[in-house]
Formats: structure tokens, C-alpha cells, sequence
């Protein structure tokens, strides 16, 4: 979401009637009667600032609606949504106070969310609106899949294989999938395991501190 494509949109808005600006001859009179000077540069950075916010955050709840969860691994839904939104790493590192390097990691699997600080997996779960139920759920795919394609990944070094860090997109994704395929073949990690379990406490704690009890489902 770049500065042109701001403008265009907040003019979009005025134009038609979804932002109110109802200007007769008297109300533009009195306008041009008034010597106001032009809003602060600070203000005017706040306001575009919202209005970013605002839309990304509507784009992510849109695509949010047509992505299903079930059987794919946290980082893969979250790339879903974004590439559905129509977002780049960039707009969710930023609102994450992150790089875009670190959501390249998050969504290849390359980090684990149950070893992730508890702060940083809120901010993403708050980020995409997730219950915990549904995170719980991704991260043992998630888990599964790491296992897997670690044991695909040593195999493909024994025999020379190109180094993950610097294969494609396409082929990343490609192994994610066989890697699913081949975890679901195999016994997941248990609901109960101490360490989901310590991870998902730790996560409701942080949302209710948040107050988004909404996502605690």
C-alpha cells in the first residue's frame, strides 16, 4: 500500500459518500472566509497513518473469511492471508514491529510459534484475528511438518542437495506440502504435550491482559 494508491482510495471514499463531506455554498463560503493554516505535518502523518492501519486491517479480516485453516501450518495460513490481501512481508512486518525477513521465516516454518516469545506470538495472532483454538490446532501441523521436512532436509544434505536458505519460494512450498503429506502419515504432537500446553496458557494470558477475550475461543 503505497502513497498514490492512499490518496486514490481516501478520494474514492469522498466521492462516494463513504467519508462525509457535505459542502453547500454556505458551509464553502464560510470556509474560504477563514485564514486556518494548513494542519501540522505530524497530524497529517497520524491521520495517513490510521487510515493504513484501517486498510490493511480490513484487507486481512477479508481474505481471512475465504482462507481455511484446517490442515496447513501456522506460517502458511498467515502467507495466505497476506498474499489474499494483496500484502507484502513489508506491510505485516511493519505492523509487527518486525522485518520483512522475519515474516519470510515465520511463513517458510523456519520459526517455531511455540518458541516464540509470548508477545510475538500475540501480535500475530492479534494481527489475523485467531482464536486459540485454531492456532493450537495450526501449530501442531506446524510441529509436524518442522519434524518432517528437518528429516527431508538432512536427507537432501547427505546427498549434496541444495541448501534450504537459499531455495525458491516454489520449491519451499512444494516441500512444506509433501511434508504435510507425510506428517499426517505419522503421529501428530499431542494436544496435551507440556509444551503446546505451556505455550497456549501463556498465549490466552496475554490476550485477556490485552483484553481480547474475543480470540480466546
Amino acid at each position: 500500500m503505497n502513497e498514490k494508491m492512499l490518496n486514490e482510495l481516501l478520494g474514492h471514499a469522498i466521492r462516494t459518500g463513504d467519508v462525509e463531506l457535505e459542502l453547500d455554498d454556505m458551509v464553502v463560503d464560510s470556509l474560504l472566509k477563514q485564514t486556518c493554516p494548513d494542519l501540522p505535518v505530524h497530524v497529517k502523518k497520524q491521520a495517513k497513518e490510521r487510515f493504513r492501519v484501517r486498510l490493511l486491517d480490513a484487507a486481512i479480516a477479508s481474505a481471512k473469511a475465504v482462507v481455511n485453516w484446517k490442515g496447513i501450518s501456522f506460517g502458511r495460513f498467515i502467507e495466505a492471508v497476506r498474499a489474499k490481501a494483496n500484502l507484502t512481508r513489508l506491510d505485516v512486518g511493519t505492523r509487527l514491529q518486525k522485518s520483512d525477513e522475519y515474516v519470510q521465516r515465520l511463513e517458510r516454518g523456519d520459526l517455531n510459534p511455540v518458541e516464540l516469545p509470548t508477545r510475538e506470538l500475540a501480535d500475530v495472532v492479534e494481527l489475523f484475528r485467531l482464536v486459540v483454538t485454531a492456532v493450537a490446532e495450526m501449530i501442531m501441523v506446524t510441529v509436524g511438518t518442522m519434524s518432517t521436512k528437518q528429516n527431508i532436509r538432512a536427507s537432501a544434505r547427505s546427498h549434496g542437495g541444495v541448501r534450504h536458505d537459499i531455495r525458491g519460494e516454489d520449491v519451499e512450498r512444494a516441500l512444506d506440502a509433501f511434508a504435510r503429506k507425510l506428517a499426517s502419515k505419522s503421529p501428530r504432537v499431542n494436544a496435551g504435550s507440556k509444551e503446546l500446553e505451556t505455550c497456549m496458557t501463556n498465549l490466552r494470558e496475554e490476550l485477556q491482559r490485552r483484553g481480547r477475550v474475543e480470540l480466546l475461543k
